[in-house]
């Protein structure tokens, strides 16, 4: 009969958690001395307390020995806000709606859950709240004394051996394989498992073999069916994968052909462009030619040059409107004066000339970006104005016409230009207009003279030189022409050669093309089959990590039915009673006593130790000491501690005589001077 005292004590509830005042969304306190108050509790609830030593008396008598130190231990993350404030904004940011004590809150105002009555009540029954106190003045039960029955054999065996009172097993317990991600939230596919584990646990009670063996087959035929529906899956998967691969590309290559495609049509564009452009100068050159106009270099005859009056000898061509050999002169002659009387009008008009130089226009500020326009650029009305004149200077010629089969040169009498009918001038002005003619007749032909004279000087080497090689040219004419044809003989056989050249390029491009298509189309089967053993490659790859992943699970498996085994055996054992924590607590205080009985009775072995070798040394060296190490103790003491004392109070005794040496002049002068101001009068003390 085995007899065994358990002690109960009275359970200990609390009205909150620790860290309800953070976590809960509906606890709610006053102000921030409540929310300092919450913090306390909680910190008070997880306090820790763990004993260390005092290093200076660990080993000795005094006391304590050791102390009780706070651990530091924080159970919310530093990343949640514990102050005020951040509980003020979680409160404001609470939904806030009515509370119905009534109704779906009345559980709130409750420290136990509402038991249904088994009779209907008035719903404007109101519960009594149940008091806090009442807990705490009920009477506790004291220590109970409990019996077992054991059987015995003769040989100390237990016949019937101990097993926990509940034996029944919940379906949730056979539900371990699940987790929330994997297979939780449960779908059709767990539901069918769940389906299939209660049938084999229906038929695991039946002990017919062919019965156990249908079911296994059963299960490993919907094992199957349940990888191959992944490996199909996966199959899918792979191809879409492929699909999109292969889409991607295809697009990469569209996009590479209509970057080709539009380059192709710019360098086309362009050729055209310069085709055209070519075919405009050819046909232009070609309208020339048919026209009779010859744009190469003829060779000049200086007899013709100086007869014709419209050779560029006596008009040189312009440039632009401007003579660039004349750019910087400024000629203004009005050719129509002679013909029109609009000039000698305007020089009637005249009152004065002009000043030589104008200072209002010339003292503006000149503006920056006007174009500047040449006086001496010849404009349209300028030219147009020429041309008629030169047309009125001409002579008219009459050419006759005459049959021409026999070309003779027909030399054209120059007719003289009309005489110019002006006017009748008055009398009174007649010797003015005179003037005038006279003047502008001066100029025209100072200009004609100048013109000239100064063509003549230009083009004065270029005559001598005419001169000398007129009569060699003749000869080498002959030779030009030999040198001509074989040049051109030359650029026929050059242009042969060249078309030659490109026939069999042509062929060679055609040839080379073909060949690097063949080699290409090669490279891109190989690059293809390379691609179809690397995904081979892969889903072996894939294939074998599967495997390895299964083996993995089934460990695991494995792994968790083994710590449920062990989960029982320490179930077990806590249901046998078997207290090794309060063993181990008993050992280490034994342990502990010990060890401290043990340094207590060394250490003062060690100081007994350590005072017996002091007073044996001070003895030794007492009784070797002589007569002459007291000497020296002794010399050693009055120089050290007497002679610096004398030394002090000498010169103590020498700063006194001298202050009372300079106090006594200083008291003899005070009182010198005191006695004479007594004994001089009144006046002169008021002067001093």
């Amino acid at each position: 009969m085995a007899t065994q005292t358990q002690l109960r004590n009275r359970p200990k509830y609390c009205p909150s958690r620790p860290h309800d005042y953070i976590y809960d969304p509906v606890y709610t306190v006053s102000g921030a001395k409540d929310h300092r108050r919450c913090v306390m509790r909680a910190a008070r609830t997880q306090a820790q307390f763990q004993v260390c030593p005092i290093f200076p008396t660990m080993f000795s008598d005094l006391c304590p020995r050791t102390r009780l130190a706070l651990k530091c231990l924080d159970r919310v993350p530093n990343s949640i806000d514990k102050s005020w404030p951040a509980k003020q904004r979680a409160m404001a940011e609470r939904p806030t709606r009515s509370i119905d004590v009534d109704g779906v809150d009345r559980h709130r105002f409750f420290r136990r859950p509402i038991i249904p009555l088994l009779h209907p009540i008035l719903p404007t029954v109101r519960f009594a709240l149940e008091d806090k106190l009442a807990e705490e003045e009920r009477p506790t039960k004291g220590p109970e004394t409990r019996a077992t029955q054991t059987d015995y054999r003769e040989s100390e065996t237990q016949t019937v051996p101990w097993a926990p009172p509940h034996v029944g097993s919940s379906e949730v317990l056979t539900l371990a394989m699940l987790s929330w991600g994997h297979g939780l939230p449960a779908g059709v596919h767990e539901v069918e498992i769940i389906q299939r584990a209660r049938v084999r646990r229906a038929w695991e009670g039946v002990d017919t073999e062919d019965v156990l063996d249908a079911v296994e087959r059963d299960e490993w035929a919907f094992r199957e069916r349940e990888i191959q529906e992944i490996h199909d899956m996966r199959l899918e998967l792979a191809k879409g994968l492929l699909d999109s691969i292969q889409r991607g590309w295809s697009e990469k290559l569209d996009h590479r052909l209509d970057r080709y495609r539009a380059y192709k049509q710019r360098e086309k564009e362009e050729r055209l462009k310069t085709i055209r452009h070519k075919h405009a100068r050819e046909v232009r050159k070609l309208a020339l030619r048919h026209a009779g106009v010859h744009k190469k270099y003829r060779r000049l005859n200086v007899v013709e040059e100086h007869t014709d009056i419209t050779s560029e000898l006596y008009g040189p061509q312009t440039r632009f409107g401007e003579d660039p050999r004349r750019r910087h002169e400024l000629i203004s002659v009005d050719t129509k004066i002679i013909s029109q009387n609009k000039g000698t009008e305007v020089l009637e008009k005249l009152k004065k000339p002009k000043p030589a130089f104008d200072y209002e226009k010339w003292s503006l500020p000149k503006v920056h970006g006007e174009l500047c326009i040449r006086e001496t650029r010849w404009t349209e009305g300028m030219l147009r104005k020429l041309h008629e004149d030169l047309g009125a200077l001409r002579v008219k010629r009459e050419v006759p016409r005459h049959s021409l089969h026999l070309a003779s040169k027909v030399e054209e009498l120059e007719e003289r230009p009309l005489t110019p009918s002006t006017e009748v001038v008055p009398d009174d002005d007649e010797s003015t207009y005179q003037a005038t003619v006279f003047f502008q007749k001066v100029i025209k032909g100072r200009a004609v003279q100048t013109l000239m004279s100064r063509g003549r000087s230009r083009c004065h080497e270029l005559i001598q030189e005419l001169k000398t090689t007129q009569a060699l040219q003749d000869a080498g004419m002959s030779e030009i022409n030999e040198e001509r044809r074989s040049v051109l003989m030359a650029q026929r056989v050059d242009y042969v050669n060249k078309k030659k050249e490109e026939l069999v390029l042509e062929a060679v491009d055609a040839i080379t093309g073909e060949s690097v298509a063949t080699l290409l189309d090669l490279l891109s089967k190989e690059l293809c089959r390379l691609q179809d053993e690397r995904k081979a490659h892969a889903f072996a790859i894939l294939a074998t990590r599967e495997r390895h992943r299964r083996e993995a699970a089934e460990a695991g498996r494995r792994q968790v039915e083994e710590r449920r085994r062990r989960e029982h055996d320490e179930m077990f054992k806590q249901a046998s009673k078997v207290r090794q924590d309060t063993v181990d607590l008993y050992l280490e205080d034994v342990i502990l006593d010990a060890l401290d009985w043990v340094s207590e009775q060394e250490a003062r072995q060690h100081v007994r130790q350590m005072a017996r070798r002091i007073d044996e040394a001070a003895y030794e060296a007492h009784s070797r000491s002589g007569y002459l190490e007291q000497e020296e103790m002794v010399a050693d003491m009055i120089h050290n501690y007497v002679l610096p004392e004398v030394q002090k109070r000498l010169v103590r005794d020498k700063m006194e005589r001298r202050q009372k040496k300079y106090l006594s002049e200083a008291h003899d002068a005070i009182y010198q001077k005191m006695e004479e101001l007594d004994e001089s009068p009144p006046e002169e003390r008021d002067k001093d």
